[in-house]
């Protein structure tokens, strides 16, 4: 998890937040986690870019453009 903790952000985070978690860990992609700590979904930065073509600023809240519905797997799951 410590490769993934520059991509990990709260519900309420700004677009202008999540842009520059992505810019700073390369992933292309922030996990957003609720209050408690637990997933509330992603943001990708082709999120970003549709929200920002649609017209949100830099200070609009990822909750307006989080996917809460991810296709996630178990952890240990390879990719073959």
């Amino acid at each position: 998890m410590a490769d993934l903790a520059g991509c990990i952000l709260g519900l309420g985070a700004s677009l202008r937040d999540i842009l520059e978690a992505v810019t700073r860990s390369g992933k292309q992609i922030v996990l957003v986690v609720d209050a408690d700590g637990r997933l509330a979904g992603v943001v990708t930065d082709g999120d970003i870019r549709r929200a920002m073509l649609r017209g949100a600023s830099l200070d609009a809240k990822v909750d307006e453009v989080v996917n809460r519905a991810p296709l996630v797997g178990p952890a240990g799951l390879s990719a073959r």
